[in-house]
């Protein structure tokens, strides 16, 4: 199965679940990531993506507490330079559509991945994240 259809399944059976996933008042994050470019291996980035996900979990209580229907997905794109240090968090070419559109929320999250670093060896690597959001 391609990265594609893996992360696609994903963001819509989470997304299909209302009575598991909706019906909680906690707010959950699910992120994912799959490797685009660069030496940077698939289970790194996902050890740092899932490193992250109680701050973006903290961003997305900040936004339901603005708008508690918030729902949705975000696709972000995350490229590192030869430090391994984050160098770009922006929109997705991945072809996972973002369905969020609250900037302070993006912004947020934006933040948080850009605190992301991997192992200089790694490092030139270009990731993408797809984020779900739900309650």
């Amino acid at each position: 199965m391609s990265n594609r259809r893996f992360v696609s399944s994903l963001v819509l059976a989470v997304l299909a679940a209302p009575a598991l996933v909706f019906a909680q008042a906690t707010p959950i994050v699910t992120l994912s990531g799959t490797v685009s470019r660069g030496p940077l291996s698939a289970d790194v980035f996902n050890q740092r993506l899932s490193a992250s996900v109680p701050a973006v979990q903290a961003c997305y209580a900040t936004a339901l507490s603005r708008a508690p229907t918030l729902a949705g997905v975000l696709s972000l794109e995350v490229s590192f330079g030869t430090t391994g240090a984050t160098t770009r968090v922006g929109p997705a070419t991945n072809g996972v559509a973002s369905t969020v559109t609250d900037a302070a929320l993006i912004a947020c999250v934006n933040g948080v991945l850009s605190g992301l670093s991997v192992p200089a060896g790694a490092a030139a690597s270009t990731g993408n994240s797809v984020v779900v959001f739900s309650h």
